[in-house]
């Protein structure tokens, strides 16, 4: 075999290994599942009531391997406070921007801010979790219109994280036009078509 046609094997191989590696597909279709088990739940969902009583499944696309990427994860040291909303509502929570998430994604890069929940800031239980929501080519034909969420956890170690937008969830104004609905900013708007994750309910 050629030297450089063994060279593209071997790569091939390698980024299809990695892929395959970063996805735990278990835990996906786990969450997945638990979404689903969270909008049946009358004392949970975020259905509205008028739609609750036809309501059967959530629809997602199909489980995507590509779409699980490793990225990494730099932390500001100039933080920004954003309500990502248009809503008056006090309870409306507030973000403050932990950073940026570094990744590619079909051989381009983006860089996009995750979020902290400023209550959660001192709870230990929290302290720890991260938001990212982000837009993209599916929004409106296939995914809810006004983007999608992932939640993320800050490694104990180093600054590598597991994206995987296999992972993403509707905010819950995609399930009741009366709740207020995010602005996503627009660093955030990733220009492809992310094929993974919850599609429009």
């Amino acid at each position: 075999m050629p030297h450089h046609l063994t060279v593209f094997c071997v790569f091939f191989l390698f980024s299809f290994s990695c892929s395959a590696q970063l996805l735990d597909l278990a835990k996906t279709k786990s969450f997945q599942d638990s979404l689903n088990e969270y909008q049946k739940d009358p004392s949970t969902s975020e259905i509205n009531p008028e739609e609750f009583e036809d309501f059967e499944t959530l629809r997602f696309f199909e489980i995507n391997e590509d779409m699980c990427v490793l990225a990494r994860l730099l932390q500001t040291d100039h933080p920004q406070v954003f309500a990502l909303t248009y809503s008056k509502d006090p309870n409306t929570p507030i973000y403050i921007s932990y950073g940026k998430i570094i990744f590619t994604l079909e051989g381009t890069e983006y860089i996009l801010t995750v979020f902290q929940n400023k209550e959660w800031l001192d709870d230990p239980n929290f302290s720890k979790h991260l938001f990212l929501p982000f837009k993209d080519w599916t929004n409106g034909p296939e995914s809810y219109g006004g983007g999608r969420f992932i939640d993320l956890l800050i490694p104990d170690k180093g600054n590598q994280i597991i994206l995987d937008f296999n992972r993403s969830y509707n905010p819950p104004c995609a399930y009741d036009y009366h709740m207020a609905c995010p602005l996503i900013p627009e660093s955030n708007h990733i220009d492809a078509e992310v094929r993974a994750g919850i599609l429009a309910f």
